[in-house]
C-alpha cells in the first residue's frame, strides 16, 4: 500500500524534529549572575573537560534575583558532539568548581 504525501510529510518532520533535538544538551546548576557572559561561562566549563565545541548558547526562563540558577540550552553542531559532551559532562562532579553542574540531553 503506497503511502499518502500528507503521511510522509509527517513522516519526514518528525525525524527532522527529532535529529534537530538530538544537536542539543542543557546544563543546569550553572551559576546564573545579572549581566554575565554566558557564552564565555559555557566555554569554559567545557575546556575544563578538555572540549572546544563550536556552539550556540542561551539561558531557559525569566531570571529571578535570588532564585536557583536557569539552565543552559547549549546548541552544538551535530548530534555526535552533543553525545561526547555529555559522556563527559559526568567528570563534572569531579571538579570543585563544577561539583554541581550536571549536562543532560
Amino acid at each position: 500500500k503506497p503511502l499518502s504525501q500528507s503521511v510522509l510529510k509527517k513522516v519526514v518532520q518528525d525525524v527532522v524534529k527529532t535529529e534537530d533535538r538530538s544537536k542539543n544538551v542543557m546544563i543546569f546548576g550553572l551559576s546564573d549572575e545579572a549581566n554575565e557572559d554566558t557564552s564565555a561561562k559555557v566555554s569554559e566549563l567545557f575546556d575544563a573537560l578538555g572540549e572546544k565545541p563550536r556552539i550556540d548558547v542561551c539561558r531557559v526562563g525569566k531570571h529571578v534575583p535570588g532564585g536557583s540558577p536557569r539552565p543552559v540550552k547549549v546548541v552544538t553542531t551535530s548530534s555526535t558532539v552533543a553525545d561526547q559532551l555529555m559522556q563527559k559532562g559526568r567528570r563534572l562532579s569531579h571538579l570543585e568548581k563544577y561539583k554541581r553542574v550536571y549536562v543532560n540531553p
